[in-house]
């Protein structure tokens, strides 16, 4: 707003930038009689950790399962623990150099590479979980939880250097257990409907 100067210059228009406060709009989803602005913001603030959360764990569980199904294309056909040549019970525990007439060392060592990098995707993910059981509810935080068993479960079968078959099987659990977190956060408690419904269709093209 302009402001008429007094004294030298008297007269002279000068415009002086008004200094203007964004006042804050609070969403009044789910709003109910005497909640103050104060409820209204903690449960946003849950709403958006919870989301966020799922979506991590969401996405750090495809990460594993593509490591893990890597892993698997290296196992053979049968399991090597029905092998009478094979008295280990992992792959860690056998030979470095292979066992002859069962797994050469070539064959050991990428698989051992591959379950490596299937740790260090898990550890991410064990992080991930315990973020989301922080800030969601007991259905979501028991979906995670499936997540986290049905990941060792497949990783000690790839370990155990069982059948292609039986593994497999394993890993796919993963995909159903993505759909019942994403399914357990759409239903809990003050979260919108379908937020996290993209995140659902299994990925495709996995090495």
């Amino acid at each position: 707003m302009a402001e008429v100067r007094t004294g030298p210059g008297r007269g002279r228009a000068v415009c002086r930038p008004r200094l203007i406060l964004p006042r804050m709009i609070l969403p009044r989803r789910g709003l109910r009689a005497g909640d103050t602005d104060g409820d209204v913001m903690r449960a946003d603030w849950r709403r958006e950790r919870c989301l966020g959360a799922a979506r991590d764990v969401l996405a750090r569980t495809v990460a594993v399962e593509r490591r893990l199904e890597y892993a698997m294309s290296h196992l053979f056909a049968e399991a090597l623990i029905e092998h009478p040549l094979w008295d280990y019970t992992t792959v860690y525990a056998s030979p470095t150099d292979g066992v002859p007439g069962v797994i050469d060392a070539g064959c050991r060592a990428t698989l051992i590479d591959d379950l490596d990098r299937v740790d260090a995707a898990y550890r991410r993910l064990c992080t991930a979980v315990e973020q989301l059981q922080l800030v969601c509810g007991k259905a979501v935080s028991d979906a995670a939880d499936d997540i986290d068993e049905d990941t060792l479960t497949a990783s000690s079968l790839i370990e155990a250097c069982t059948g292609r078959d039986a593994a497999a099987e394993a890993v796919e659990q993963l995909w159903w257990d993505r759909r019942r977190l994403a399914a357990a956060v759409r239903t809990e408690p003050g979260l919108p409907p379908l937020a996290v419904h993209r995140t659902l269709p299994r990925p495709e093209n996995l090495p």
